[in-house]
């Protein structure tokens, strides 16, 4: 509260004079906490941009795993993703032409729709792991052990890889919302779950794996991340030998059908996971001895 004097002052400042000196200090203090407000607002959000920018366990995609493919019908594309790592704002302008490009998107499953999730009784799911490793696993997740066993097996994969990875981006979900926003057709090679592609005996032992050995799991994904920015063909494939690479092949065959029938419709932008694309026995591979050229851009 300001109390004004109707007398004048020694100095010979009158009331008037007193309540206009009043009234240009209000305005300077409120100035002051607007712009100090302002400024802790801008640093908010800056420091949200600086937290998740690529940094250095995160660099810079230095050249993308993107090909073009001659002789299809219309300009066509294939684009290996990294299912972490990297949002669609990180990915180089060559890509999102590439997109803009073709006419429809294929991907490998719909990330965009919502997919009800298997729930399980706490007897049915709570078998699935030893008691110490859903104490872990709760423990990295931050989600309550009773919780946890009603989930399928395929949602308690993804929770530990958002818990240990450097940074979890839906990139591949991104370009699904991409296309959409661009008006692109959208098509997807796959509507089984993963626990219906792939052995959930062997989804459980990966899970397992990465809840006792934490910081090993989470090495992996950060060494995944940097081999893939580098944009070196080794950087993406998969353990020819292993579960993985028996995996990888399997799809390859389902998928390269399906992907050379959009390539013939009026061209295509195919998003897939690397690892498909690399390799003697990959989609690429498979194209090209289907009489297609297939050609990496370089950046």
């Amino acid at each position: 509260m300001i109390t004004l004097s109707l007398a004048v002052g020694e100095d010979g400042m009158d009331a008037t004079a007193e309540l206009a000196g009043a009234q240009r200090r209000l305005r300077r203090r409120t100035l002051w906490i607007l712009g100090t407000a302002a400024a802790a607002v801008a640093l908010a959000i800056g420091a949200i941009v600086y937290a998740n920018r690529p940094g250095p366990e995160i660099p810079d995609i230095e050249k993308p795993f993107l090909w073009r493919v001659e002789g299809a019908s219309g300009p066509s594309y294939l684009f290996g993703t990294l299912h972490i790592g990297y949002s669609v704002g990180d990915l180089p302008r060559a890509v999102l032409a590439a997109q803009e490009a073709a006419p429809t998107t294929v991907v490998e499953s719909d990330l965009v729709s919502e997919r009800p999730s298997t729930q399980r009784t706490a007897d049915q799911g709570r078998s699935r792991l030893a008691p110490d490793e859903w104490r872990e696993l709760a423990d990295m997740t931050g989600v309550p052990v009773e919780k946890l066993v009603t989930w399928d097996t395929s949602r308690l994969i993804g929770s530990a890889i958002r818990a240990l990875a450097p940074r979890v981006e839906p990139m591949d979900r991104g370009l699904q919302q991409r296309a959409r926003t661009l008006g692109k057709s959208l098509v997807f090679l796959e509507d089984r779950t993963l626990e219906g592609v792939m052995d959930e005996r062997a989804l459980l032992a990966g899970l397992t794996e990465a809840v006792r050995n934490r910081a090993q799991f989470r090495a992996a994904l950060v060494s995944m991340v940097r081999r893939y920015a580098s944009g070196e063909e080794d950087g993406c494939a998969a353990d020819s030998a292993g579960l993985a690479g028996a995996l990888v092949e399997d799809l390859n065959r389902t998928w390269t059908g399906k992907i050379e029938d959009e390539l013939g419709r009026g061209g295509a932008f195919v998003a897939i996971g690397c690892a498909h694309l690399v390799g003697p026995r990959s989609v690429i591979a498979r194209l090209r001895a289907h009489g297609l050229r297939v050609e990496r851009v370089e950046p």
